[in-house]
């Protein structure tokens, strides 16, 4: 699709669902990014999952300068297990320079493993401990919006969870994890998430604030390195659209800031790796934008009636959202289909619209998930910041479709 018909084709989205609202200038004024420096140290680390979301691992560290002479070592106990450099890219924005460096860890059995980053001059610059869980019980914590800003402190929900579950096989958190693509929120993600990035592997998606502000959604750079996500997404989308398999659960995460452009072949993939399940007894969905939204003004159509139907017929248990700035829980009309829960972590709150239509719903707080699975269960318990237990389900397993 060209620029210009992509152009008019989002302009005319906006103005039919009411997705930009009033705040136009806010959407389509780019923000230009303030002038930043990085030190020359590692910084930043993060992990990402492989495609085998249980065993494979991908380290990535941000510096400001060129580290691709730095050397990541992984120990089992006290011998040596792994020793790679890393992949680097080097990121220019408005507002200054970021060095990406990246190493893929092959498949790790259960246990825990120390790694260290160290200079080409073979001086230690940084040691941590990943931690790979077992393969008949996996928990997941399920993170919404986050988009901390300069009043906003999300670090306290973050160690509190991290410490309660410092095994869990990954933290899912669905878009807007900054509130603009510029160094300075970059910041503040990595200050909260300080105890958990350099431990546990996250999955995300993009939501609209990792991207420029426009039409276009052009993803920050910074995003698409840093989150290095397996290859197996549709053509244009791929590192933005994947799926992450566990021993039975298959994550399927989809683009959705992109969709009016892409559903052409988002859609089929999406069907395609629903479909091609293999063994995996539970399927979970995974974009920005929910299908049902549960606040005033905001209506997702793609979302709505292509996307989830056709999440129906392929047997999808589960599907994670934001975007919204509130915690719902929603069945489709006649209250079957997948659980559509929308998860909301941020300072920022809106209302619930019509909370007697959802199946649970509240708003003006930090929520959270905590997801466990096992062969023969998926379950899922919503808390409110501080533990409050608000809604739970649990779906037993079912004959392979």
């Amino acid at each position: 699709m060209g620029k210009i018909t992509r152009i008019v084709s989002a302009s005319l989205l906006a103005a039919t669902t009411g997705t930009l609202g009033f705040n136009w200038s806010k959407w389509i004024t780019p923000l230009v990014e303030p002038e930043y420096v990085l030190s020359d140290s590692v910084q930043r680390v993060q992990l990402t999952p492989g495609e085998d979301g249980l065993r494979e691992r991908v380290v990535s560290w941000v510096s400001g300068a060129d580290r691709s002479g730095d050397s990541l070592r992984l120990f089992c106990g006290d011998s040596l297990l792994f020793q790679s450099g890393p992949f680097h890219k080097e990121i220019r924005t408005h507002g200054g320079v970021t060095h990406v460096q990246r190493v893929t860890i092959p498949s790790l059995a259960a246990g825990l493993y120390p790694y260290t980053i160290t200079s080409g001059e073979g001086v230690e610059a940084y040691r941590d401990t990943l931690v790979i869980p077992s393969d008949t019980l996996q928990t997941f914590v399920l993170i919404g919006d986050v988009q901390d800003t300069w009043g906003d402190d999300t670090r306290p929900v973050m160690d509190s969870l991290y410490r309660a579950h410092p095994d869990a096989a990954a933290w899912i958190q669905v878009g807007d994890l900054i509130e603009r693509p510029h160094d300075q929120y970059w910041r503040r993600y990595y200050d909260a998430f300080a105890s958990v990035a350099p431990r546990i592997p996250l999955i995300t998606v993009i939501g609209d604030h990792e991207n420029e502000a426009g039409l276009m959604y052009d993803v920050d750079d910074r995003w698409e390195y840093v989150f290095d996500y397996p290859d197996n997404g549709p053509e244009e989308r791929v590192g933005h659209a994947y799926y992450i398999d566990y021993p039975d659960m298959r994550v399927v995460c989809y683009d959705s800031n992109s969709l009016f452009w892409s559903i052409g072949t988002q859609r089929p993939w999406l069907e395609r790796v629903l479909r091609e399940r293999r063994d995996h007894p539970f399927l979970v969905v995974c974009a920005h934008h929910p299908v049902y939204s549960g606040t005033k003004n905001r209506f997702n159509p793609l979302n709505n009636t292509l996307l989830g139907p056709l999440f129906r017929r392929c047997g999808v248990d589960l599907v994670l959202a934001g975007h919204d700035h509130i915690f719902v829980h929603d069945r489709d009309p006649d209250g079957g289909g997948p659980h559509y829960i929308g998860l909301s972590t941020a300072h920022k709150t809106y209302s619930v619209q019509e909370p007697e239509r959802h199946v649970a719903s509240e708003s003006g707080a930090r929520y959270y998930g905590i997801m466990t699975v096992t062969p023969e269960t998926l379950r899922v318990a919503v808390c409110r910041e501080g533990g409050t237990l608000l809604d739970s389900l649990s779906v037993s397993r079912k004959g392979l479709r």
